[in-house]
């Protein structure tokens, strides 16, 4: 038996577990929503973080806003957040070392993460994580967090019956 017992994977989350991502997610929503008069407070923001970018805004914004609109403004908002993510991620304090760890153990690790493929890629590569990692699932299209969805169809992939830690 190895030194983490019967552990045979771990699930983490990127944003807010892998990379303190959050205050460029926020600067980015403010940059973007400013650039059409539309604000909203750092609460609110707080308040959905690990949603999906859509469904942020329909939140946010509700009914009044066209379904290409909302999309229009993911889609600013997804690439101010990556030209910003991409000088200044780092990972949080003892996440390197677990990501290490874990690998020169031979238990296996994932990214499930509701952001998109674009954002996932721009914050793995800008670590150096994929080194890591044995699977990477983008929730993109899934039911928005807190649905246990993306986490779910990641075991569900591996078929697990072994315990399965997630961070």
């Amino acid at each position: 038996m190895s030194k983490f017992g019967s552990l045979k994977a771990v699930i983490r989350d990127m944003d807010g577990v892998i990379v303190n991502s959050g205050p460029i997610h926020f600067n980015s929503w403010h940059y973007t929503l400013e650039q059409y008069s539309l604000m909203v407070s750092e609460a609110d923001l707080r308040r959905l973080f690990g949603m999906t970018s859509p469904e942020v805004v329909k939140i946010l914004l509700g009914n009044k806003v066209s379904e290409e609109f909302v999309y229009q403004l993911c889609d600013e908002k997804e690439l101010h957040f990556r030209k910003a993510i991409m000088k200044n991620a780092q990972y949080l304090p003892g996440v390197e070392y677990w990501l290490k760890e874990f690998k020169l153990s031979g238990i296996r690790q994932a990214i499930a993460s509701s952001g998109s493929r674009e954002n996932i890629d721009a914050v793995l590569d800008t670590l150096g994580t994929r080194t890591y990692l044995d699977a990477i699932i983008c929730g993109k299209d899934m039911p928005s967090k807190p649905d246990p969805g993306i986490f779910l169809r990641l075991h569900n992939n591996w078929i697990l019956s072994q315990r399965i830690a997630l961070l």
